[in-house]
């Protein structure tokens, strides 16, 4: 194999280079699972409890109506992990909904509602996030964009 970097031409062995190839991959997904946990905020542990103890309720039938994984629903509120995945994304939709925070018919969020039942949610937050999420597609991508965003304003760097 040859490489060229600034006009300098590297030759590596096709051994040397086979040898290297377990390492160049472990220290890639290294790397990528380090972005991925530092892109991905989470909440203060009481504030992570607190909305479990809210959405509790609907857990069941959300995770029925959307079919999501169980696992998933475990983790979102009292892990803060949200992966980029559509069933979750209507998840959070429906427990909005059922919780009166989200008017699902219209996307709208019930702030009076929303601050009530949110555990560190404050008018400042919620203008922000609202302001961040208006262009979503649609209901489940407004309810996934708000709670990325309302975590992110509510976490501990």
């Amino acid at each position: 194999l040859i490489r060229r970097y600034k006009e300098q031409v590297w030759y590596i062995p096709d051994k040397m280079l086979c040898s290297m190839k377990p390492l160049l991959t472990l220290v890639f997904v290294l790397i990528s699972l380090d972005s991925l946990s530092a892109a991905q905020k989470k909440a203060p542990k009481h504030i992570q409890a607190a909305w479990e103890r809210v959405t509790f309720p609907f857990k069941k039938e959300c995770v029925t109506e959307t079919g999501i994984a169980q696992g998933l629903a475990d983790r979102l509120f009292l892990h803060s992990e949200y992966p980029e995945h559509d069933p979750l994304k209507c998840y959070i939709k429906c427990v909005s909904g059922r919780m009166g925070i989200l008017d699902v018919s219209k996307g709208e969020w019930i702030l009076d509602e929303f601050l009530r039942q949110v555990a560190g949610l404050t008018p400042s937050i919620y203008a922000a996030c609202k302001e961040e999420t208006k262009a979503a597609p649609n209901v489940c991508e407004i309810s996934y964009g708000m709670y990325k965003c309302v975590v992110g304003h509510v976490s501990e760097d």
